[in-house]
């Protein structure tokens, strides 16, 4: 149970059926928020309310295609109020590339395809529902973006891009609403435990790969980026705007050649 205190708020949460956007659902429930989930996926949608209110809680998903303008204009007219936006949607894909546009048989077609796939989901998601919700959301009002510590590494091709996208996004959105007294601000997810990054938790190998991924020996878990986001919209944070919050256990911090190099010199 937290601590914050969101009574009388309205919170819209994309991608709330996935398992962060979930477990950010489930936080802002629980302290007293009205929670509204958006998503395509209307069965992964349901699957999310009914885990809230099997908690003790509650919330309702709206299916809304968020790559759309006019389906978010049309949803946002139905809306009475609202005080905080989370854009959580967002998708990866297996191949990393950004530019290697005929590796496995690619076409230009597909090549072309990839980029309108991860911008719709990364990236446009959270430039239309901030840009046509920001008239809805009163002074004091929120906008968190997530993202991933991708965003500054090379090795995720197109899902980094627009991660990186999604957070200079949030800077600009930060100076723009500032006049409104409306924040926007970034949560940087690294390594977070859920079925699709782990799928077999009790396999010794895959134990063996998640200590790896931070500086506490351990993967996050996905309420430990939904207190993130708590604590961003909240009273607290009243004087932070336009930052990235990464949570990632220290991993972006380090320079991982240097763990080998200090192996090697103690095996020397």
């Amino acid at each position: 149970m937290t601590n914050f205190d969101f009574k009388d708020r309205t919170c819209i949460v994309t991608g709330g059926n996935g398992y962060i956007g979930r477990a950010i659902g489930l936080a802002f429930a629980q302290a007293g928020a009205d929670v509204i989930l958006l998503g395509r996926n209307e069965s992964k949608g349901a699957e999310s309310v009914r885990l809230i209110k099997q908690a003790g809680f509650s919330a309702r998903f709206e299916p809304v295609d968020l790559s759309d303008a006019a389906a978010i204009e049309t949803f946002l007219t139905s809306l009475n109020q609202l005080d905080i936006l989370i854009n959580c949607a967002g998708a990866g894909e297996s191949r990393g590339g950004s530019v290697n546009i005929f590796v496995d048989g690619q076409s230009q077609d597909d090549v072309e395809q990839r980029w309108t796939d991860m911008t719709n989901s990364n990236l446009k998601s959270a430039y239309l529902m901030s840009s046509l919700a920001a008239e809805k959301l009163p002074t004091g009002g929120s906008v968190i973006n997530i993202t991933s510590t991708a965003s500054i590494h090379g090795n995720y091709g197109l899902y980094g891009t627009m991660k990186a996208g999604a957070e200079g996004l949030t800077r600009s959105l930060a100076h723009e609403l500032a006049g409104k007294n409306i924040r926007v601000n970034a949560v940087s997810p690294g390594w977070i435990q859920t079925p699709n990054t782990l799928p077999n938790a009790d396999d010794p190998a895959q134990q063996a790969w998640a200590a790896e991924t931070s500086l506490l020996g351990r993967m996050g878990r996905p309420e430990e980026v939904a207190n993130a986001c708590l604590f961003l919209a909240s009273p607290l944070a009243s004087f932070i705007t336009g930052e990235t919050l990464r949570v990632d256990g220290g991993l972006t911090i380090i320079d991982p050649t240097t763990t080998s190099w200090r192996k090697m010199r103690k095996s020397e």
